[in-house]
């Protein structure tokens, strides 16, 4: 050793603070080292303090720095140290899970429950955030099925919980379901119409399959589905309501059949007391009911022991509880243990406790605890004062000042939850509050603007951001347009270059994940579509060693327009794999050329037998017979045409063209047919409407049941019958006649039937109902945009042409409108069936 070195001060003590940052940074000495979480603290230069904070792995020196270091710098590198090893799998997992149960940080704890390796830390991570948004999208997607399901716990409404539903239905069945019966919960409590109904629904589908097989335990189960009905709120009137007690009556009588009847009894022969007493010795038998009352009271004695003994153990288990908080000195949870003290002494009087004098002498000390805390708090309450004080007018920058403004706010906060104190407006309070507004005012003019300004930056990103994401989503976006979405994320990262903080670098990430999901769809484009081409070249070698020559034409034929329609990717690689293509088929043709010649000197011995087939066919075409003659004899000819061997391709196009004009021509005949029996069904729906206004308007119904009687015996079309039995009804039940008579009196099902089929047929609509008009088509766009099933146009027009007869008043002269709005519009698709 050196003797100067001996009385010289180590390098991290020495005066200049640039060589005592380079040997904080630098040196490995065991004294330095030891000294690093004081020299973090306590160094006055924030260049020091940072070097010893990038040498740091305490966990809660770090985020005590992040929090109440004077830098913006230091806190921001303890800050991006924290997240490092909180993520860091080589720390210890049970001192990360200590410091993320204390964190108050909720940027850092989404960021922990999002991208942690741990299921324990991340779990541990989600009990201290509160934001539902957040819980929902961890819901969904944590890989950790359990976790999952204890997320779902945590939610309660109803449309999160159907926003769960929708997202989990291809990835996670279980939570679906989970989050699904969650739902339904909740909008039965609610009060929700709509699940109220589909409950009562389901409660009679399953009365009905317990009427179907009863087993052992089917009363348990009429309980069980008794009990849910009784949690519904349905009227009594209600259809399913009569229903549901329809069923369950029947359900009770048989499974409680009524008593068969007793036999009578024999005629009871009079004896006298003297000869029983003579024939029984006197035997004094106990009474039941007082053997009764003894076992009740004997119950109830053991049960109100019981329930005393379990008193007993809980207030010794609080008190005992209460006891051991206060000797450790913890007076956050000696106030909770009191709190449940408390609450027991509410239920249960202290009069009856064994430890009520230890409780008292608990509360004595609990006393002094209370008073020596309020007497900490309040002194260190005033030294957050005097130290907001010192801050109006330090000339700090904005951002420094702001920074240590929420640092004396959060040490205030934790004072005022550490004491318990529940007056939040006292002397103290509202000086602090005063200081922190007066700090605070001179940089309020500059934070605005930069707030406007970043928020102004941010914004046009995020809007940016947002479309690449919705452009983003259609996973059959073309190449082109990934590789423009490419070159557009390179350009926006100058912008997010411009912005600060966690708008940066949450920008910055979601560019990132963007950019990298473009990178990775191209390269797989790219290297998919050289894959496909490739297994398709495979294929069609391995087909054409396999195949004769006609096949080998026909595969080669084939491969064109699967060649056509798989995707194109880089241009060389593409010119490759064409030209390899073409040396496979094009043999196939050539030969194929040299045997059509041959093949056509081969089809002039059977042209006279095909053009015999044809001129048959073209005599039968025009000839005046019923469709079912003219099918039997076309099918006669197609035998005997394909009876023809070597037939040719232009000979089965000209036979194809004579059938299909025959079909024309039978379609014609059952067109005809089906025109015929819509007329007389359009005619028995006018007849049927004159009845129903005959009976709303009639008091004797004698009439419009014979009319009703004959225009059955007629022959009623299947779409009129539901209506025939209704005006049935309506003859013998005023509810039915009213219902029927509000039928007839309401337009508005007609109106929308006119609507719907003016629609379709592309129509326009009369100007009143124009608005009408324009709900559907918006309606029927959202559905169509919401992936809902889209009926065929014939199909919906056939719906349409029965709904219109099914619906009561249709053909009656109040309607005619209504009908010939309906009829013109039907028309133009019945008149080419």
């Amino acid at each position: 050793m050196k003797l100067f070195s001996m009385f010289s001060r180590p390098a991290w003590e020495s005066a200049d603070a640039d060589k005592r940052a380079r040997a904080v940074a630098t040196l490995a000495d065991s004294a330095m080292v030891e000294r690093l979480p004081d020299i973090a603290r306590h160094d006055a230069d924030a260049k020091v303090r940072l070097a010893a904070i990038k040498r740091i792995d305490d966990l809660a020196l770090l985020g005590d720095r992040a929090r109440l270091d004077l830098s913006p710098e230091v806190r921001d590198a303890a800050g991006a140290r924290l997240r490092h090893l909180l993520l860091d799998a080589k720390m210890p997992l049970d001192a990360r899970i200590r410091i993320v149960r204390v964190m108050e940080n909720n940027t850092l704890l989404e960021l922990i429950a999002s991208e942690a390796v741990e299921t324990d830390l991340r779990a541990c991570a989600m009990e201290r955030i509160h934001r539902v948004p957040f819980l929902v999208d961890r819901c969904v997607k944590d890989p950790d099925p359990k976790l999952r399901l204890v997320l779902l716990e945590r939610i309660d409404d109803a449309a999160q919980l159907e926003r769960i539903v929708e997202r989990a239905r291809k990835t996670d069945k279980q939570l679906s379901r989970l989050a699904r019966e969650r739902l339904q919960a909740a909008l039965l409590a609610a009060g929700d119409s709509a699940a109220i109904e589909v409950r009562a629904v389901e409660l009679c589908a399953l009365l009905d399959a317990l009427l179907r097989a009863r087993g052992s335990d089917a009363a348990e189960r009429l309980a069980q589905i008794e009990s849910d009905w009784s949690r519904l709120s349905i009227a009594t009137e209600a259809a399913i309501a009569r229903r549901y007690h329809g069923l369950v009556g029947t359900l009770q009588h048989i499974l409680n059949p009524p008593p068969k009847p007793q036999p009578q009894s024999a005629p009871v022969t009079e004896v006298s007391v003297a000869e029983v007493a003579a024939a029984v010795p006197a035997v004094v038998a106990p009474d039941p009911t007082i053997e009764a009352a003894k076992a009740a009271a004997a119950a109830a004695h053991e049960a109100e022991q019981a329930q005393r003994r379990q008193w007993r153990e809980r207030t010794h288990a609080a008190i005992q509880r209460y006891a051991e908080t206060l000797d450790a000195g913890q007076f956050a949870d000696a106030r909770a243990a009191r709190a449940a003290v408390q609450q027991i002494e509410t239920e249960w009087p202290k009069s009856q406790w064994d430890d009520a004098k230890r409780y008292a002498e608990l509360d004595a000390q609990y006393a002094k605890l209370d008073h020596w805390q309020q007497w900490s708090s309040r002194d260190q309450k005033k030294r957050l004062c005097d130290t907001a004080e010192a801050l109006i007018g330090s000339g700090l920058h904005p951002d420094a000042l702001i920074t240590r403004v929420r640092e004396l706010q959060g040490e205030w906060e934790r004072l005022q939850a550490s004491d318990g104190a529940a007056d939040g407006n006292d002397g103290l309070t509202r000086r602090f509050r005063a200081l922190i507004h007066q700090s605070v005012a001179p940089a309020r003019p500059y934070l605005d603007k930069r707030k406007e300004l970043r928020s102004e930056k941010g914004r046009v990103v995020a809007e940016f951001l947002d479309g690449a994401e919705v452009a983003l989503a259609d996973t059959d976006l073309p190449l082109p347009q990934l590789l423009e979405w490419r070159s557009k994320f390179n350009d926006v990262g100058t912008q997010i270059a411009d912005l600060v903080g966690s708008d940066r670098r949450d920008a910055g990430l979601r560019r990132k994940r963007l950019s990298d999901a473009v990178h990775a769809r191209i390269e797989a484009f790219n290297s998919g579509a050289a894959e496909a081409k490739q297994k398709l070249i495979a294929q069609l070698r391995r087909q054409l060693a396999n195949a004769d020559a006609r096949e080998q034409i026909n595969i080669a034929k084939s491969i064109m327009p699967q060649w056509k329609s798989l995707p194109r990717g880089q241009r060389k690689t593409e010119d490759t794999l064409w030209n390899e293509l073409r040396a496979l088929i094009d043999p196939v043709f050539e030969r194929e050329r040299d045997d059509s010649q041959r093949v056509r000197d081969e089809r002039n011995a059977q042209q006279q037998a095909v053009l015999q087939v044809l001129t048959e066919l073209e005599v039968l075409a025009d000839a005046e017979l019923s469709a079912d003659t003219l099918r039997h004899q076309a099918s006669d000819l197609r035998q005997r045409f394909q009876a023809i061997d070597d037939r040719g391709r232009d000979d089965d196009l000209a036979f194809d063209r004579a059938m299909a004009k025959i079909e024309r021509r039978g379609a014609t005949l059952r067109a005809d047919q089906v025109r015929a029996q819509r007329r007389h069904a359009r005619e028995q729906s006018a007849q049927l409407s004159v009845i129903e206004q005959r009976i709303v308007d009639a008091t004797d119904f004698a009439d419009a049941q014979a009319a009703l009687s004959a225009l059955r015996e007629q022959g009623v079309s299947v779409e009129l019958m539901a209506r025939l039995d209704a005006a049935r009804s309506a003859c013998c039940d005023e509810r039915q006649r009213d219902g029927l008579r509000q039928s007839l009196a309401d337009h508005d099902a007609i109106a929308e039937l006119a609507i719907r089929a003016e629609f379709l047929a592309g129509m326009p609509s009369p100007e009143i109902w124009r608005e009408q008009r324009r709900a559907h088509q918006m309606a029927r766009l959202a559905e169509k945009l919401g992936g809902g099933a889209a009926l065929k146009v014939e199909d919906e027009t056939a719906s349409l042409w029965r709904e219109w007869l099914a619906l009561a008043g249709s053909g009656s002269p109040s309607r005619a409108n209504f009908d010939a709005r309906i009829e013109a519009a039907l028309a133009q698709w019945f008149d080419g069936t």
